[in-house]
């Protein structure tokens, strides 16, 4: 019988190790973006998330919020979504999210705020800022 509880203890033992192993070392995790964090860039429509991993479509989700942006010659704060986004994958490179706007983003500060599920359906989600000169 004790043996029959030693082999039991080191079994469960062994796939909790595996499992805590493979979230710390196989976890798909955001690995640059373009712009990126705090950035100023000219001015462009996209917004690309490169992941160390192939991610899902479907459930992708995002916003784009100007923080900052000209109102006559003076640039102040001010929250507008940029309501007019597309959100997926780029067909060449299922490890990129792509948030495209209907027209590049004028000069100001944006954040984009964004949720996605890697192809082994991992949930991520991070936000970041930047700016448009």
């Amino acid at each position: 019988m004790i043996l029959y509880k030693r082999a039991f203890i080191r079994l469960v033992a062994g796939m909790v190790m595996a499992n805590l192993a493979g979230h710390a070392l196989g976890a798909p995790k955001l690995v640059s973006s373009s712009p990126a964090p705090g950035a100023e860039v000219a001015p462009t429509k996209k917004v690309q998330l490169h992941f160390s991993e192939k991610m899902k479509s479907a459930g992708m989700t995002a916003s784009l919020v100007a923080t900052r942006m000209m109102m006559g010659s003076q640039m102040v704060d001010h929250n507008m979504a940029i309501s007019d986004i597309k959100i997926g994958l780029d067909p060449n490179d299922a490890k990129t999210m792509v948030v495209t706007a209907a027209s590049p983003l004028v000069r100001g500060t944006y954040k984009l705020a964004w949720k996605a599920s890697s192809a082994s359906g991992t949930a991520m989600s991070g936000n970041f800022a930047f700016s448009i000169k």
